[in-house]
């Protein structure tokens, strides 16, 4: 756990426009509520975008030490 005077090397904001806190798996369902905010394709297209950065960040950090 981090301190609060310690930072990491991992963290990484990304903004999307218009997307609602319905972020997840994509090509799932998107309600985009009044309660959760966003646009339907825009939380659509945040929730791909984002999965790719998951999938990369694994690649980047997890891989297998030969």
């Amino acid at each position: 756990m981090l301190t609060q005077t310690e930072t990491c090397d991992y963290v990484q904001t990304i903004l999307y426009p218009e997307a609602g806190h319905e972020i997840g798996i994509p090509y799932l369902p998107i309600f985009a509520t009044s309660y959760l905010g966003g646009r339907k394709r825009e939380t659509a297209m945040a929730s791909i975008e984002s999965w790719k950065e998951v999938i990369q960040f694994f690649h980047t950090h997890l891989q297998k030490e030969s």
